[in-house]
């Protein structure tokens, strides 16, 4: 970009059936292009790259041309809530801060998120101020048990995808056997050119799908100047897979 070389990666596949006239589509009629994500820099700095492109030396395996970045990338985590009768959102509690290294997956990335956000789940013990009368022992005990299913619940979302992101990470290095290799392709230690994602990835959609709606809440990822939502496009439920 601009004779400098920076480090990135795909983020969307975009395919379509018609070209125009600085576009060349395949034999297929369909022109594929991507959309590259440039490691620390905000999400306006994208670019999208046709196959041209890539024939061009424009776009070159990842590390060759740049070194990685050792800073880790850093997420601002808000609580945020919504309004039913108004529809506004406001942000409560302490906002914090996560840190994710750039090797790893989104699942593992997750799994830190979960686990510093599982950190402000905290039940309340202090019994100063005002006295609430509607603070009876059957609501207390209530939210006794939300606290708990929800601790449950996240405690088994960070197992599941630690353990994903482990068996990704072994089987695309070929240090443990690929139950989804394609018997055509030779798997050598620390080299698996057949290694294909899909299995894995559906399989652990379905598995945090289980999971993820038994939270009473969302982990959503947006910009950092639409903390407070508004429009959809400025916001996307966080990729666990």
């Amino acid at each position: 970009h601009r004779d400098h070389w920076f480090p990135g990666s795909v983020v969307e596949i975009i395919e379509n059936n018609k070209s125009d006239e600085n576009d060349k589509a395949d034999g297929s009629g369909v022109n594929t292009k991507v959309r590259v994500h440039f490691d620390n820099y905000s999400s306006k700095w994208d670019e999208t790259y046709s196959i041209d492109h890539f024939m061009e030396g424009r776009v070159q395996p990842l590390y060759s041309h740049a070194s990685p970045r050792a800073k880790p990338t850093e997420f601002a985590v808000h609580h945020r809530f919504t309004d039913r009768t108004s529809r506004l959102s406001n942000l409560f509690g302490q906002s914090f801060y996560v840190q994710c290294y750039n090797d790893w997956s989104t699942a593992r990335a997750g799994a830190q998120i979960l686990g510093q956000a599982s950190r402000f789940l905290r039940l309340s013990m202090d019994k100063g101020g005002p006295i609430d009368k509607s603070e009876t022992p059957e609501r207390q005990a209530k939210v006794t048990r939300l606290y708990e299913r929800t601790q449950a619940v996240i405690s088994d979302l960070i197992d599941l995808l630690i353990d994903v992101d482990r068996e990704y990470v072994q089987y695309a290095l070929g240090v443990a056997p690929d139950p989804n290799a394609n018997p055509s392709m030779k798997v050598e230690r620390f080299r698996n050119p057949g290694f294909d994602a899909t299995a894995i990835s559906a399989s652990l959609v379905q598995q945090v799908n289980g999971l993820i709606h038994r939270l009473p809440f969302e982990v959503r990822v947006c910009t950092i100047d639409a903390t407070l939502g508004g429009r959809s496009d400025e916001e996307v439920a966080f990729p666990f897979s």
